[in-house]
C-alpha cells in the first residue's frame, strides 16, 4: 500500500510553481509586452508603467527584508528609510558625478556645490567616481550602519516597542542630517537629473527596461535568500525569538545574535532597494528616508500579510500601485486612506497580542517531521529514528531534566502511557544522561524509548526553543500538532486525543 504524500510537499510545489511563474510574467511577458505590440494596442505595456512597476518590485526587495526582521523575528524597525536612503544616496552620488560638463553650469561639480559655492569635491565624494565603488557601498554602508546601530541595541537588551521607538529616531536624525546644505548631498532637494548609467543614457527606454530585468533578478535572489534563510536552522532560532524569547534564552541560545543578523540582512536588501530605486526613478531626498516614509513601508508587510515572504511583495506592490493611482485622480484622498490602513494594522496587531503564546502555529505542522538518528537514553550504543515508526500515530515529546514544566506534565503523560491509546517517544533535550537516567527512576518512564539530543541541533529541526514540546506525528511521519509548554489534562483531552483518534482512522 503506497504511503500518502507528506501534507507539506503540495505546499512546497505550489509555491515552487507560484515562483517561477511569476518570475516568467515579470522577467519574460512583461518586457516582451513592452516591446513587441504596437503602442495603439491593449496588450502594450508603456515604458512609463514597466518602469513603475521597476520601482515597485524595488520596493518589495526592501519589503522583503522588513518581512524578515518583523514578521519572522518579530523586532519591529521603524527606520528601515534609512538603509534605503543610504543605498540610493551611494548610487545617487556616483550618477550626479556622471553628470559632468551636462550639468546646468557646466562645472563638474554637482550644480547644488556650485549653487553653494562649494569650491572643491568633499573627500568623501571621490571614491563614488566608480561604479563599482557605488554599488559597494549601496550595500556596505547600510549594512554597517545596521551592525553598529543593532549590536549597541540589542547588546542593551533593547527590545519591543523600546526598539520601535529607537528605530523611529534613527529616522528622524538621518532626515534631518541629509536635509542639512552642510552635509554636501543636495539639501532638501536630495540628488537629481541624472544623466546616464556605465555610458547608458536613463533616458533611453532601452536602458529603464534593462533596469526592469535587473530588479526582478534581484527581487527573486532576495526571496530565495529570505527563504532560505527562514527555512534553515538559524531560521527556526528567529522564529522562536518571535513566539517568546525568554524561552529562547533559557534553551541556551542567544537571542541577540540571531537578532543582529536579521536586522543587518534586511538592511541590506533595504539598500539593495535603494540602489535599484535611484536610477529608475531619477531622483533621491530626503523626504524618502524619514520617519513617515518608514511607518508607510511597515504598512506594506502588514497589508501583504506578515510572516509570508509572498505577501511582503505583494502588500508592497498593492500599496504602491493603490498610492499611484489615487494621488494622480484625488491626491487629496491618499492621506486618509494611508490613515486607514494604519488603523487596521494597529487593530490587527492589538488582535495578535492577545494570542495565547501556547497556540502560536509551528511553521512545522503540517511538513514531514525532520528525520535525525540519535542515540538512545538506555542504550546508547543503538540509534533511533523516527523512520521506525512510520505507519503509525505517534507523540513526540521534547523533556529535560533540568525543566520544571516537564514534572508539572509528566503525571499527565504517566496516565497516557498506562491508558496505551497512543505511543509517547521521547526526546532529552541538551541534558546529562546520568540526570536524566535519575529523574525517570524518581518519577516513573511514561516512553518506550527515548532519543538524547544533547547537542540541541535536532531540537532546531522541530523548531524547539524551550521544553516541554510535544508534537502529533501521523502515519505519514506529518506534524499534525504542536504543543508548546506542559500537557495538562485540557490539552489532553480537547486537542491530542480527538487528533489522535481521528488520524488512526485514517
Amino acid at each position: 500500500m503506497p504511503m500518502p504524500e507528506p501534507a507539506g510537499r503540495p505546499f512546497e510545489q505550489r509555491e515552487g510553481m507560484a515562483f517561477w511563474l511569476s518570475g516568467f510574467l515579470l522577467l519574460v511577458i512583461l518586457p516582451l509586452l513592452n516591446v513587441l505590440p504596437p503602442e495603439d494596442s491593449w496588450l502594450h505595456v508603456s515604458d512609463f508603467s514597466l518602469n513603475r512597476f521597476g520601482k515597485f518590485l524595488a520596493f518589495a526587495i526592501l519589503a522583503l527584508g522588513l518581512d524578515l526582521i518583523w514578521g519572522y523575528t518579530g523586532i519591529l524597525s521603524l527606520g528601515q528609510g534609512v538603509f534605503f536612503g543610504l543605498g540610493a544616496y551611494c548610487m545617487g552620488m556616483h550618477l550626479m558625478l556622471t553628470i559632468g560638463k551636462e550639468s546646468v553650469y557646466g562645472s563638474d561639480l554637482p550644480d547644488f556645490m556650485v549653487w553653494n559655492q562649494v569650491k572643491e569635491l568633499p573627500l568623501f565624494w571621490k571614491p563614488f567616481y566608480s561604479f563599482t565603488a557605488a554599488l559597494l557601498g549601496s550595500l556596505l554602508v547600510p549594512t554597517l550602519v545596521a551592525l553598529v546601530f543593532g549590536f549597541l541595541a540589542f547588546r542593551s537588551r533593547i527590545k519591543g516597542v523600546y526598539f520601535a521607538i529607537i528605530t523611529q529616531a534613527l529616522a528622524l536624525v538621518a532626515w534631518l542630517v541629509f536635509n542639512r546644505n552642510e552635509t554636501n548631498l543636495g539639501g532638501t532637494n536630495g540628488l537629481t537629473d541624472f544623466k546616464q548609467l556605465l555610458g547608458f543614457r536613463l533616458s533611453d527606454p532601452g536602458t529603464q527596461r534593462a533596469l526592469y530585468v535587473v530588479t526582478v533578478l534581484c527581487l527573486g535572489g532576495a526571496y530565495l535568500l529570505c527563504r532560505w534563510i527562514i527555512t534553515s536552522r538559524a531560521g527556526k532560532v528567529l522564529i522562536a525569538v518571535r513566539d517568546s524569547e525568554q524561552r529562547v534564552v533559557f534553551s541556551g541560545y542567544t537571542p541577540a545574535d540571531y537578532k543582529l543578523f536579521v536586522f543587518v540582512v534586511a538592511a541590506a536588501l533595504a539598500g539593495l532597494a535603494g540602489l535599484l530605486y535611484v536610477p529608475q526613478v531619477g531622483i533621491i531626498t530626503p523626504g524618502q528616508i524619514g520617519v513617515l516614509p518608514s511607518l508607510e513601508m511597515v504598512i506594506w508587510v502588514a497589508v501583504g500579510g506578515r510572516g509570508t515572504l509572498a505577501g511582503a511583495v505583494l502588500g508592497a506592490v498593492t500599496v504602491n500601485f493603490a498610492r499611484s493611482v489615487l494621488t494622480n485622480y484625488f491626491p487629496e484622498l491618499w492621506p486618509f486612506i494611508l490613515g486607514g490602513l494604519f488603523v487596521v494594522v494597529v487593530g490587527f496587531l492589538a488582535i495578535g497580542l492577545t494570542l495565547n503564546p501556547h497556540e502560536v502555529p509551528s511553521p512545522l505542522v503540517g511538513k514531514p517531521a525532520p528525520d535525525f538518528a540519535l542515540p538512545q537514553l538506555h542504550d546508547p550504543e543503538k540509534l533511533f529514528s523516527p523512520k521506525e515508526l512510520a505507519g503509525k500515530v505517534w507523540l513526540l515529546n521534547v523533556w529535560a531534566s533540568w525543566c520544571g514544566g516537564c514534572k508539572d506534565e509528566h503525571p499527565v503523560l504517566m496516565q497516557l502511557a498506562k491508558a496505551g491509546e497512543v505511543p509517547i517517544y521521547g526526546m532529552d533535550y541538551k541534558d546529562q544522561r546520568d540526570d536524566a537516567l535519575t529523574w525517570l527512576r524518581r518519577w516513573g518512564n511514561p516512553y518506550p524509548l527515548i532519543a538524547v539530543d544533547q547537542s540541541g541541533r535536532v531540537g532546531i529541526d522541530y523548531g524547539v526553543y524551550g521544553v516541554p514540546e510535544t508534537y502529533v506525528i501521523d502515519k505519514a511521519g506529518v506534524i499534525r500538532f504542536k504543543q508548546i509548554g506542559p500537557v495538562d489534562q485540557a490539552v489532553l483531552q480537547k486537542k491530542i486525543l480527538p487528533l489522535v483518534r481521528e488520524l488512526q482512522t485514517q
